[in-house]
């Protein structure tokens, strides 16, 4: 199966904290005004910050609880150590999204919103195919939860069969709140090095790389 054929497949639509990051918010931080990543127009409410060797994965904690945004690092991305780089910074009134902008700059990294979902990924990775998510909005926490039992959970709750490799032994671990069904079920693959192909009612999951990612977990 080509790239573009795998793209074409999966956009069809279903029916610890860091001691030394000290975050100080001017105002309530507004979702709606998110804009897209790589931009220079940033519309976030001003924050203060001030970093000091501070761990950059405990700062995107931070920022995922501060905004309430699921945020999830590329496979590539976290097999190339993305997370374990420190931060110095000073910041004063600078919109929030600006401040993340410059802070994944300055660790070589970039990011994309996709819906509800902020990707994290290095410079030149295109996430593959617009997704359209329309399924039911469920809450979901995993940790080391085994694929084929959460699979078979998924299978009966929307109806559709299916089908994981054999060979995947996959542990999943997320933990997302207030997302449509069929979002979780594409995050919950795509930071595991998995895709799927959807064909009538079956959806086949397979491995599209041995790299694996994560989803940014809030305390």
């Amino acid at each position: 199966m080509s790239r573009q054929e795998t793209r074409q497949r999966r956009s069809v639509s279903f029916n610890h904290r860091a001691r030394s990051v000290l975050v100080i918010f001017a105002m309530a931080v507004e979702l709606t005004a998110l804009p897209i990543g790589a931009t220079e127009v940033f519309t976030g409410k001003p924050i203060n910050l001030e970093l000091a060797g501070a761990n950059l994965e405990d700062i995107l904690v931070n920022f995922s609880e501060m905004t309430g945004i699921v945020f999830a690092v590329e496979p590539q991305a976290l097999a190339h150590g993305a997370l374990d780089q420190k931060v110095d910074a000073l910041y004063e009134m600078t919109p929030w999204d600006q401040v993340l902008d410059e802070i994944l700059k300055g660790a070589g990294l970039v990011w994309t919103l996709e819906d509800k979902v902020l990707w994290i990924h290095e410079p030149g990775f295109v996430l593959d195919g617009d997704r359209t998510f329309t399924g039911e909005l469920i809450n979901l926490r995993l940790e080391d939860a085994d694929i084929h039992l959460v699979m078979k959970n998924f299978s009966m709750i929307t109806g559709f069969t299916i089908e994981v490799d054999p060979g995947i032994e996959t542990l999943l671990t997320v933990n997302l709140k207030q997302l449509p069904w069929d979002q979780v079920f594409d995050l919950m693959l795509r930071i595991n090095g998995l895709a799927f192909t959807h064909e009538n009612d079956v959806l086949s999951v397979y491995r599209e790389t041995s790299a694996t990612g994560k989803q940014i977990l809030p305390s």
